[in-house]
């Protein structure tokens, strides 16, 4: 009923109640163990609404701040998690970023990751390779080497095989062990 009543026109007055709206469902009380799509309803609903307010910071936190992304990897809802992502990325302008370096990263991240599962190497390679790109000295080198061999991964199944043991001995450096670094040796 709400999106269906702010529908109309994009003006001062439907940002604003869409304004509203993110607030009134960003304020709502979360099941603790989702099982089901129906428990994030109000998760969805505040994203959807900042998005429409062209509140991109809210956005993020929605879906990033409460858990929805990582549960709805376990549920491997990668197409959704694409569309959730992507309305962000979309609304962010290059000169006015208003994401924060590290969320910047991590939505670059998430997409690249996402697009590799849906089998979209193009797509994982482009948001994981501007991931890389924006990295400075200050960001944790576990990161760093995950986006490393995160790209890897992409370059590998794409062909770039080459380009692909570059970067993921340049990730085994950084890495000692764990996960990423059996991920990094494969």
């Amino acid at each position: 009923i709400v999106r269906e009543s702010l529908k109309a026109e994009n003006t001062e007055a439907t940002q604003q109640a869409h304004q509203r709206a993110a607030r009134f469902y960003r304020e709502q009380k979360r099941i603790p163990n989702p099982r089901q799509i129906d428990d994030l309803a109000d998760v969805l609903e505040w994203h959807h609404h900042a998005c429409m307010a062209g509140k991109v910071a809210d956005a993020y936190q929605a879906i990033f701040s409460t858990g929805l992304m990582d549960q709805l990897k376990q549920w491997n809802e990668f197409t959704l998690s694409a569309e959730l992502c992507e309305n962000i990325y979309s609304r962010i302008q290059p000169q006015s970023n208003l994401l924060t370096h590290a969320d910047w990263i991590q939505l670059n991240h998430r997409l690249g990751v996402i697009y590799f599962l849906l089998g979209k190497y193009t797509q994982s390679i482009e948001h994981l390779q501007s991931a890389v790109e924006i990295l400075t000295e200050a960001d944790p080198p576990n990161l760093r080497a995950r986006l490393l061999i995160d790209l890897a991964e992409s370059l590998g199944i794409q062909g770039d095989l080459t380009r692909a043991m570059q970067l993921c001995e340049q990730g085994v450096v950084v890495l000692q062990s764990g996960l990423d670094y059996a991920k990094a040796l494969c």
